[in-house]
């Protein structure tokens, strides 16, 4: 499995979080929302592989990605 993350500009623009395999898309809930426990809805998408292999050219990969201190 692997995880990107967009600028805020460009997640703005492109909110959703997409599975995406061979044969389907889905649009999966916020990561906090699955780690939590809470509630919530897998649900069909209707992204193609084009639309999203554009996205994913945009995001930085998880591991390089850096939480500034005065955020935390």
């Amino acid at each position: 499995m692997q995880w990107k993350i967009l600028t805020k500009a460009e997640a703005f623009k492109r909110h959703d979080r997409i599975f995406l395999s061979k044969d389907q898309a889905k649009n999966i809930p916020p990561v906090n929302t699955i780690l939590a426990g809470s509630a919530s809805e897998i649900l069909p998408s209707e992204i193609k592989h084009a639309d999203f292999e554009e996205w994913w050219k945009l995001g930085t990969d998880l591991s390089a990605f850096v939480v500034p201190a005065a955020a935390i």
